[in-house]
């Protein structure tokens, strides 16, 4: 069974549909990289598995007993306080466990009573067990931390530790790492790879460092308009199928603006009434291209070039800025950066 299910899932986040009718499935033992342009949803996805937001539509299904964990983004804030202090913070659910079970032990229990008692030490004993403070300290040997140092005294790498211990102090069956090597220099992001490498569990992160990228993750999820695609394989591999997959792309669409010229002139060449219009939307959409020589219908190149979002638009301009042109949307639109 996967550790976490989308079903159909949508997301709207005022006007903008981030997510649009999604599956996806987390299975055991998997590191999965996020990638996707700025604002494709990166971080939205982070928050829909930890539960921190909720889908407009379609439903999100757990495993029993789950424990999900994540690396923010940001360093700490709490900065007077100490490094133990923080890492222990990463335990607040299996305390408040513990003291609930304390308090349901001190009363007169009926029969549902003493069941939930043994529900509440059943996911107790799952979540680490009744020692916090030999977990903390385990913790803290394992990732070399000073446990009595306050977090203002701590560089900017070593306060990435602390936030790291504080999301793995409870074992967590899913860690979730955003942009994990802001603020680290070489050792240390050397260090978090080792670490991740021997994590006992899923990952699931998200960061612009390509070689972490690669030597990490084992499938490679793509946002791209609302939708995922998945890539089970590491990131060479997905440049490669990335690849054909633009050209398949280019294929289909290629076939569909030829079809549609076909309808709309009755024969397989475009009239040159539409060449003005063409070239007046390619320099709304693209606005680099306003500096381009006056396209005369007379010497117009056909270049299709696919627009960020709908995927599809056929444009007229000089072969020679055609060739350019083409070059240039690849690079910045079509092929994302993870």
């Amino acid at each position: 069974m996967a550790l976490v299910s989308f079903d159909q899932v949508s997301l709207e986040l005022g006007d903008i549909t981030l997510f649009r009718e999604i599956d996806f499935n987390i299975e055991q033992d998997e590191r999965i990289c996020l990638i996707g342009r700025n604002g494709a949803g990166k971080s939205t996805l982070l928050a829909l598995i930890n539960g921190r937001l909720q889908p407009d539509h379609g439903e999100i299904r757990y495993r029993q007993n789950i424990r999900i964990s994540q690396l923010e983004q940001q360093l700490p804030d709490d900065l007077d306080s100490s490094v133990a202090e923080v890492i222990e913070q990463g335990l607040t659910e299996l305390r408040t466990l513990i003291n609930q079970y304390h308090q349901l032990s001190k009363q007169h229990l009926d029969r549902q009573g003493l069941r939930e008692l043994e529900v509440l030490q059943h996911r107790i004993e799952i979540s680490g067990g009744w020692k916090i403070d030999q977990q903390v300290e385990m913790v803290m040997s394992q990732l070399e931390l000073p446990a009595e140092k306050r977090l203002s005294q701590l560089s900017g790498g070593w306060q990435r530790r602390v936030a790291l211990g504080k999301a793995l102090v409870s074992s967590p069956d899913i860690l979730l790492l955003d942009e994990p090597t802001n603020h680290l220099d070489i050792a240390t992001i050397e260090w978090l790879e080792h670490k991740v490498r021997g994590y006992q569990g899923s990952v699931v992160f998200i960061t612009h460092d390509r070689t972490l990228l690669q030597k990490l993750a084992t499938r490679i999820v793509e946002i791209d308009r609302g939708k995922l695609i998945s890539y089970s394989c590491d990131y060479r591999k997905y440049l490669i199928l990335k690849e054909q997959a633009i050209l398949e792309e280019d294929t289909r669409n290629l076939l569909f603006d030829k079809n549609w010229r076909k309808r709309k002139t009755g024969s397989g060449r475009a009239s040159r009434r539409g060449v003005p219009a063409m070239r007046d939307a390619c320099v709304h959409y693209w606005p680099c291209v306003k500096s381009a020589p006056n396209v005369s219908s007379a010497r117009a190149g056909r270049a299709f070039i696919s627009k960020p979002r709908s995927g599809r638009a056929a444009r007229w301009l000089k072969p020679e800025i055609s060739r350019w042109f083409s070059r240039a949307s690849s690079r910045s639109c079509r092929s994302p950066i993870p």
